[in-house]
């Protein structure tokens, strides 16, 4: 973009094609084609046109906005497969693995920029809504960022307690599905009272999300996942409720670190995670925030008819008990 100035008008910036994240440099377009090679499920968009179609009934979201959401997502994935040093997303090499560290970095600090020039200048987002908009795309991506900040303070910290989790997941995951939420809810047109509750739904919706990931990631593969993380020294709920069983049962703590480089300790802390009944600790856990995510989604819109919202609290409440949800 070039700075053009004229004698009678103010600085304005000369802006590319603000539908088109294309780039002078052929190393972007090409990290750019291979992201979108494996989208994601799309849940955040889904969620936040199906808050937008409750409300006001016909309403749609330009996809636009639709779009920079999936993008802000996209720019958190990028940089957390980089910290978590994640080889693998969606079922091919992250981008750090394919490209390098430095190059995926850079790469989301491009796409997280794009985000914003995008909701600043795209002309279908309407100019009562664009600042509120920008607002809160700006406070979302702070808050995760934070949430990231917060988990690696507590890297391999055998005595961070529950509640500390539930902040990290309240800022790591929950802070994008508030965003989802809150874009649904102002094309909408939802009532100060109502947005309040969508706030409150979406924070618990987004907690018992990270649960049910942290559950599913012990009873796939074998656990692999859930060892990948116990190297690495993120403490997921089911790893809190461990440390925490283990100090009631030992008098001490177990030591994670020494997990780090030993397979056989991280595969034999994911079987007494197994064995002690820990999994179902976490599975009550997740279906207590998922309760509460639909009371106060049912408060906000007074109505059950949100299909793809409710498949989702349905599946948080199944996991590891094989709840029905006909």
């Amino acid at each position: 973009m070039m700075l053009s100035t004229h004698s009678h008008t103010s600085p304005t910036w000369s802006a590319r094609d603000e539908h088109s994240c294309e780039s002078e440099i052929e190393l972007v377009n090409q990290m750019s084609d291979y992201v979108r090679r494996k989208a994601g499920k799309g849940y955040r968009t889904l969620i936040a046109r199906e808050i937008a179609a409750v409300l006001s009934p016909g309403t749609a979201i330009p996809s636009e906005i639709l779009e920079c959401l999936e993008s802000l997502h996209t720019f958190t994935l990028i940089h957390d497969d980089v910290v978590d040093n994640s080889p693998m997303r969606r079922g091919q090499d992250t981008l750090w693995k394919q490209y390098s560290k430095d190059l995926a970095i850079l790469y989301g600090d491009y796409q997280h920029a794009f985000v914003f020039q995008r909701l600043a200048e795209s002309r279908d987002v309407p100019e009562s809504f664009r600042i509120p908009l920008i607002e809160a795309f700006a406070s979302a991506s702070m808050r995760v960022q934070e949430g990231q900040i917060a988990e690696l303070q507590h890297l391999f910290d055998v005595r961070m307690d529950q509640l500390k989790y539930y902040k990290i997941a309240s800022l790591k995951t929950s802070s994008l599905i508030s965003l989802s939420v809150f874009i649904g809810a102002i094309f909408g047109q939802a009532c100060e009272s109502a947005i309040s509750e969508l706030m409150q739904f979406a924070d618990y919706f987004g907690i018992a999300y990270q649960i049910y990931n942290d559950i599913i990631d012990f009873t796939t593969s074998h656990g692999k996942c859930a060892s990948d993380d116990i190297r690495s020294g993120v403490m997921s709920l089911p790893l809190i409720i461990y440390c925490d069983s283990m100090l009631r049962a030992c008098g001490r703590y177990p030591s994670l670190e020494m997990s780090a480089s030993n397979t056989q300790i991280r595969e034999a802390v994911v079987t007494d995670i197994l064995r002690l009944n820990i999994l179902q600790q976490a599975s009550s856990i997740c279906r207590m925030y998922s309760d509460d995510a639909e009371y106060h989604l049912k408060s906000a819109l007074q109505t059950v008819t949100a299909p793809t919202i409710g498949e989702i609290l349905c599946r948080f409440r199944g996991v590891l008990t094989g709840f029905s949800c006909t």
